[in-house]
């Protein structure tokens, strides 16, 4: 993925709901599902500024639908996703994946089906 400038806290919030619903979305739609998910009350103006940040900054497109404009993700959430672990690796354990795993798992419950997943994911790393 290409460099681009970090997302805020607030474009955060409404990449995710874009990329939950894994289709187009209008501004009405983005503002009322961001206000009852996140617990905001952010009007459609609100919504649309960060709309245009993420657009410029290069993770969304902006298409027109008929009277309205849809937003497409340019970025996947697995890409932003990946992004931000690996910079969160760097930072917290100086790159190494270990450390930084140990830490995550230290003091969590996880079932057994979690679990086998997890060492699933481990075996196929061979």
């Amino acid at each position: 993925m290409e460099r681009r400038e970090p997302l805020t806290a607030c474009e955060l919030l409404i990449a995710k709901v874009i990329w939950d619903r894994e289709e187009p979305m209008s501004i009405k739609e983005i503002a009322s599902i961001v206000n009852e998910k996140f617990e905001r009350k952010w009007a459609k103006q609100t919504v649309s500024a960060f709309l245009g940040h993420l657009v410029s900054k290069g993770y969304f497109r902006m298409e027109r639908r008929g009277r309205h404009f849809c937003y497409i993700p340019l970025v996947t959430e697995e890409e932003y996703r990946t992004l931000e672990l690996t910079k969160s690796v760097e930072f917290w354990s100086n790159g190494q994946a270990d450390r930084f795993l140990a830490a995550f798992l230290q003091d969590r419950v996880f079932t057994e089906e979690e679990k086998q997943r997890m060492r699933d994911l481990i075996n196929d790393l061979d």
